[in-house]
C-alpha cells in the first residue's frame, strides 16, 4: 500500500515538474518574441517625407487668393505711397506639405544685411495651431532682430500659418520705407540666391523628424513694379502678385512607435515569468 502511494506521489511530481517547465518554456517564448520584435522596431526607422512651401506678398486678399488675378488687380488700384507702405510689412503663408510630421519652427534670415525684421504678428492659421513668436518682439520700433523665429504646436500636415512682419534700416537716418522683394530675395535678379533670406523649417514626427534649409528664390516680375517713392505712375499701373515657392521637401527619420499590443505581448511575458518565479519559491 505504502508503496502504491509512493509511486502515485512520484508520479504527480514528475507531472508538476513537466507542467512548470512548460509554463516556464511558453513564458520564455513570448517575452524572447517579445523582445526581439520591439529591438527590431527600435532599429527600424522610415523615411517619410517633411516638405513645405510658402507664399509673400504685400496684399493679404492676394495671399489668400494667389490664383485670382481680379483680387491681385484690385490690389494694385492704390496709391504708391500705400503700396510702398505695405512692401515694407509683407505678409508670409507657410504651409505644411508634409506626409506626418507637423512643423515645430520656422527661422528666416533678413537676407538684405543692412535691414532688420522690425516686428512680426500671426494673422490667421488653421485650427489647433498655435504661433509663438521667438524674435523679433511684436511692437514696432522695439526689439529687432536680422533673423526672424517662431514656434508652433499643432502644426500637423495641410495647415496653414499666415503672419506679417514689418521691416526697417539699421541705420535709423535712412528711409523707412522698403521693399520686401528687394530685402527678402533679389527681384529679376537671377539665380544667384546667396544673399537671399535662408528659410529653415524643423520638423518631428511620433519620435523624431528632421530639418529643411532653403533660401528664396529670386522672383520675376514682368510687369511694371515700383521699388521705392520715386515718381513712378498713377492707379492701377503697378503689379501686385503672390510669390510662390516650390515645394520645399526632404527626407526626415522618424522611427516607427511599437503598437499598444507589442507592449502586452512584452508585459504578458514578464507577469508570466515573475508568477513562476514565485511559484517555485513557495514551493521551495
Amino acid at each position: 500500500m505504502r508503496a502504491a502511494v509512493s509511486h502515485k506521489n512520484k508520479l504527480q511530481t514528475i507531472a508538476s515538474m513537466i507542467q512548470t517547465l512548460f509554463h516556464r518554456l511558453c513564458a520564455s517564448r513570448v517575452l524572447l518574441a517579445a523582445v526581439f520584435w520591439l529591438s527590431a522596431i527600435g532599429a527600424t526607422a522610415r523615411a517619410d517625407m517633411i516638405s513645405y512651401s510658402m507664399i509673400l506678398s504685400e496684399d493679404i486678399n492676394v495671399l489668400r487668393n494667389p490664383s485670382s488675378s481680379t483680387v491681385a488687380h484690385n490690389a494694385a488700384w492704390v496709391s504708391q505711397h500705400t503700396l510702398m507702405l505695405e512692401r515694407t510689412m509683407p505678409y508670409v503663408e507657410l504651409i505644411n506639405k508634409s506626409t506626418t510630421a507637423d512643423i515645430t519652427e520656422l527661422s528666416m534670415t533678413i537676407g538684405d544685411l543692412s535691414k532688420n525684421f522690425d516686428w512680426a504678428s500671426l494673422v490667421d492659421a488653421s485650427p489647433g495651431v498655435h504661433f509663438s513668436l521667438q524674435t523679433p518682439d511684436g511692437v514696432a520700433g522695439g526689439i529687432k532682430s536680422d533673423v526672424l523665429t517662431i514656434k508652433f504646436t499643432g502644426f500637423a500636415p495641410n495647415d496653414f500659418v499666415r503672419f506679417r512682419t514689418g521691416l526697417s534700416p539699421d541705420n535709423p537716418n535712412t528711409t523707412p520705407i522698403m521693399d520686401y522683394r528687394l530685402v527678402l530675395f533679389h527681384m529679376n535678379a537671377g539665380t544667384d540666391t546667396s544673399q537671399n533670406s535662408q528659410v529653415t523649417v524643423t520638423f518631428a514626427g511620433t519620435a523624431g523628424g528632421g530639418t529643411l534649409t532653403n533660401p528664396l528664390p529670386n522672383f520675376a516680375v514682368i510687369h511694371p513694379t515700383a521699388t521705392s517713392m520715386a515718381p513712378f505712375g498713377g492707379y492701377g499701373e503697378d503689379t501686385v502678385m503672390p510669390f510662390l515657392t516650390p515645394n520645399f521637401t526632404g527626407s526626415g527619420t522618424v522611427p516607427m512607435v511599437p503598437e499598444p499590443s507589442s507592449w502586452a505581448l512584452l508585459a504578458g511575458g514578464l507577469w508570466a515569468l515573475a508568477g513562476l518565479r514565485l511559484r517555485g519559491r513557495g514551493a521551495a
